[in-house]
């Protein structure tokens, strides 16, 4: 019998993660009390006709976030089912779909979800995009939404432009065909994090201009056990930045020790959302830098190009060890990886940090 988001897959996954009767993409992750948790988008393999849904067609239908659980270190992952489904929230924002996010424990214990929702928009429009941020007390399943977006390009249309921010024409926001030349809006893929002061701020993919990718970066306020925007930042630029048209689920890790600041985003050079997938060159990249702000230096000499990542994207760190300069990850592999490994996710695996050269 189909289901739209199947229950959880009764026994564990070893060497990653190849779900029966899902696709899954894109990673983010915490650990808490030993127990690794990992969230990624999930949409499942078949249609409601029993037929094979190709990945090229799954925008065309309501994904989840998917939960998985690891106490050994990603060697296996139980599959705890879905956490967030499209259109959970009640004002809204997800009613179209839900896309990436993050996940931040807060000052209180609780977790704070960031997630991308996608309004109902019309046919013409399907990507207008927010960010909103969910609460959960254990990070197994959501106790309320928050009031509002923390940031949606239709309501703080004005600000983001005046901020340093491209965005197309207010009546062109999320059209299907993109935007002027270049690939659908980018007001995405919300990671939290706090500064080495304590200063609370959020990360979020975003466009300087049509075809060239940049992250946003604000200050959060928390208050009455909700999070809201404080001030949006300007935005900030990537050496080789010309070179990706896209800049997907940045997330930055803190190096108390050494106070430095690490930054993996996920690019790619996408011009359409009907490329085929073998004409996009896409890639994890990794930065060093001294402040939120930049300038980031690339953590490799390709340009900051994560070696021997081929067929992976929007990997996730699920823990730092900064004593021994390595990070423990994991990540998605890409459609191009073929039909057997494609939207699946990889094994751990252990990144070992270069000194500064």
């Amino acid at each position: 019998m189909y289901e739209l988001i199947p229950p959880p897959h009764q026994t564990p996954f070893s060497s990653g993660i190849r779900h029966p009767e899902l696709y899954l993409w894109d990673a983010w992750s915490f650990e808490n009390e030993g127990v690794l948790h990992l969230y990624c988008l999930a949409v499942n393999r078949q249609k409601p006709d029993g037929s094979r849904l190709l990945p090229a067609e799954r925008n065309h239908y309501p994904f989840h976030i998917r939960h998985f659980e690891s106490v050994d270190a990603g060697g296996q992952w139980w599959d705890k089912g879905s956490f967030h489904a499209a259109g959970s929230a009640p004002n809204g924002q997800d009613v179209r779909n839900v896309w990436s996010g993050c996940s931040f424990i807060l000052e209180d214990g609780r977790l704070a979800a960031g997630y991308t929702g996608l309004y109902a928009g019309d046919p013409d429009h399907t990507f207008i995009q927010n960010m909103g941020v969910a609460y959960s007390p254990d990070g197994r399943h959501i106790e309320r939404f928050g009031n509002t977006p923390l940031s949606c390009p239709v309501v703080d249309f004005d600000n983001i432009l005046t901020s340093g921010y491209y965005l197309p024409p207010l009546e062109q926001l999320g059209h299907n065909a993109g935007e002027e030349g270049g690939p659908i809006l980018a007001w995405r893929d919300p990671f939290i994090f706090r500064t080495l002061t304590g200063e609370l701020r959020a990360l979020w993919a975003a466009k300087v201009s049509p075809t060239r990718g940049a992250i946003a970066q604000a200050r959060l306020d928390y208050r009455g056990g909700e999070l809201s925007m404080g001030e949006l930042l300007p935005p900030i630029l990537l050496p080789e930045s010309q070179t990706f048209t896209q800049i997907e689920l940045p997330k930055i890790y803190v190096d108390q020790t050494r106070q430095e600041y690490y930054l993996v985003v996920a690019t790619c050079d996408r011009l359409t959302e009907s490329q085929a997938e073998h004409e996009v060159e896409k890639a994890i990249r990794l930065y060093r830098a001294s402040q939120p702000e930049g300038p980031w230096q690339p953590l490799f000499s390709n340009n900051g190009r994560l070696p021997n990542s081929d067929h992976l994207y929007a990997m996730t760190v699920l823990k730092t060890d900064f004593d021994r300069r390595q990070l423990l990850c994991i990540a998605p592999c890409a459609e191009t990886a073929g039909d057997r490994l494609g939207l699946s996710i990889s094994p751990a695996f252990t990144l070992d940090i270069p000194a500064p050269y």
